[in-house]
C-alpha cells in the first residue's frame, strides 16, 4: 500500500452530488470532501446528510478520500465527528488550527476511529490564522497522525490584512510564512502543501497558478490546493516524480558506488563535481517516489 501522492488536492463541496460523483473520474490525487467554507452555515446539516450518502464505501480505488471538517471552536465540530466515526476516510483535514490542545483532543477520537477501522487515519492540518502560525511548531509536534501540512492563503491574507491575488512569491508576508510552513514540514518529515488560486476560468489563471507551482517546487513542497478539475493537469505536471527522474537518481548513486570503491565520495556528474549531499539528495528522492508509487 502507497502512502499518499497528495500532488494535487481539491476541495468538493460535500452538499453538491454531481461533483461529488465526478471528482472519482478525475486525475486528482486527494479528493477533499469539503463541510467547512463551501457550505454556508445554514447548510451544514443538509451536507453532512448528502456526504453520508455520497461518500464511497469500501473504497479500493488509487485515490485518498479526505474530508475537510469544521474547525474545533465551532458549533458544527462534534456532529461532523460524529459522521466522521461512521464513513471512516483516509484523512481528515483540520482548518485553521491554533493548539496542540486541539490536535490533540481529535487525536483521542480518532483512536476509537482506528479501532473500528483498523487503519490509521491520517489529519492534514491547515495553518490560516496567524496565531495558527505562530504556533506552527507546537502544532506540528503535537500528533504522530499529521502528515501532511497546508497554508490556507485565503483565510490567512483577511486575517493578515494583506491581498492574495497573483503568484504566492510576490506577497512578502505570505511568502514569508508559506517558507516557515515549508521549514518546519521538512523537520518533521510531513508534506507541504501549497494554498489555492482562486481563478480558474480564464489563461492568465492557469498562467498564475503555473508559476506559483515552479515557485512552491524551488521551497521543497509535495502538492498544492485545488479548487477546480481545470487546474489538475498544471499541479500534477508540476508536483510529478517523472520515471527520467528517478532514473537519473538511480545514476547518480550507482556513480557514488563505483566512486566509493576507489576510496572517494566525490563524482564528476556530467560536467558538476557532486559529493555527499547530492548522493543523499537522489537516495531520498528514490525512496520518496518509492514509498509514495512514483515512477
Amino acid at each position: 500500500m502507497y502512502k499518499p501522492k497528495r500532488r494535487s488536492l481539491l476541495f468538493i463541496p460535500a452538499n453538491n452530488p454531481r461533483f461529488c460523483e465526478r471528482v472519482l473520474q478525475s486525475e486528482v490525487d486527494t479528493i477533499i470532501y469539503d463541510l467547512e467554507d463551501s457550505i454556508p452555515d445554514s447548510a451544514k446539516e443538509q451536507g453532512r446528510e448528502l456526504l453520508a450518502q455520497i461518500f464511497p464505501q469500501n473504497y479500493d480505488g488509487s485515490k485518498e478520500l479526505c474530508i475537510r471538517i469544521n474547525g474545533p471552536r465551532t458549533p458544527f465540530y462534534q456532529k461532523d465527528l460524529s459522521l466522521i466515526s461512521k464513513l471512516v476516510p483516509h484523512a481528515i483535514m483540520l482548518p485553521k488550527i491554533e493548539s496542540r490542545k486541539e490536535v490533540q483532543e481529535l487525536d483521542v477520537f480518532l483512536n476509537s476511529c482506528d479501532t473500528f477501522a483498523r487503519k490509521k487515519i491520517e489529519i492534514i492540518g491547515l495553518i490560516e490564522t496567524p496565531k495558527g502560525a505562530y504556533k506552527l511548531r507546537e502544532v506540528l509536534y503535537s500528533s504522530h497522525r499529521i502528515t501532511a501540512v497546508a497554508l490556507g492563503a485565503e483565510d490567512l491574507s483577511y486575517e493578515l490584512g494583506v491581498e492574495r491575488g497573483g503568484p504566492l512569491e510576490k506577497h512578502p508576508l505570505l511568502n514569508h510564512i508559506q517558507i516557515e510552513l515549508a521549514l518546519v514540514a521538512r523537520m518533521h518529515n510531513m508534506q507541504c502543501i501549497g494554498p489555492i488560486e482562486r481563478g480558474y476560468t480564464q489563461e492568465k489563471h492557469l498562467s498564475f497558478l503555473e508559476e506559483e507551482c515552479k515557485y512552491l517546487r524551488k521551497i521543497n513542497l509535495q502538492g498544492k490546493l485545488a479548487i477546480h478539475p481545470s487546474q489538475l493537469p498544471i499541479i500534477n505536471k508540476y508536483f510529478d516524480i517523472t520515471s527520467e527522474e528517478i532514473k537519473e537518481a538511480n545514476r547518480t548513486i550507482g556513480l557514488f558506488k563505483e566512486a566509493e570503491k576507489t576510496g572517494s565520495a566525490v563524482i564528476t556528474n556530467g560536467n558538476e563535481m557532486q559529493d555527499t549531499p547530492s548522493l543523499r539528495r537522489s537516495l531520498e528522492l528514490v525512496k520518496y517516489a518509492k514509498e509514495h508509487g512514483f515512477g
